[in-house]
């Protein structure tokens, strides 16, 4: 048996820039330090996991308190990018352009839904507090595992 390394998937991974929306119709409902400290401990998850081969690089919004509905579960009638715009507008009025970054993580806690992250594609949606074992859940989908 053997266990030689995937070294295309490692290059893809290794480095991945990602950017993690803060967005609501108005509350803070954590501090910004907690997620980044979840995004730090995340980090550190995976170069463990993984033997060094890959490597996060996180910048967190403050809270961007602008959004004027609440965001939808993705209902058949919304497209994905419907759900993402504002909060990516608002982003983009910060200073912030997700077409910089690898992975965008819109953290939306207005959105009532029955799930607490969802992956779509380079996107990811999170509908509560980041901890280590959701943010490493819904990235490795990010990085085409299952």
């Amino acid at each position: 048996m053997s266990f030689a390394k995937q070294s295309v998937r490692d290059a893809e991974v290794a480095g991945k820039r990602v950017l993690v929306v803060l967005a609501s119709t108005g509350s803070k409902p954590y501090p910004v330090a907690d997620v980044q400290r979840a995004f730090t401990q995340t980090n550190a998850f995976l170069q463990r996991a993984s033997f060094g081969q890959v490597h996060l690089e996180a910048d967190v919004t403050p809270w961007l308190t602008g959004l004027t509905a609440r965001p939808s579960c993705g209902a058949s009638t919304t497209t994905i990018d419907s759900i993402f715009a504002p909060a990516r507008e608002q982003a983009a009025s910060a200073g912030f352009d997700t077409a910089h970054y690898d992975t965008v993580v819109y953290e939306l806690p207005d959105a009532r839904c029955g799930f607490f992250g969802a992956t779509f594609g380079r996107q990811v949606m999170l509908t509560r507090e980041p901890t280590v074992e959701l943010l490493a859940h819904e990235l490795g989908h990010t990085f085409g595992l299952g």
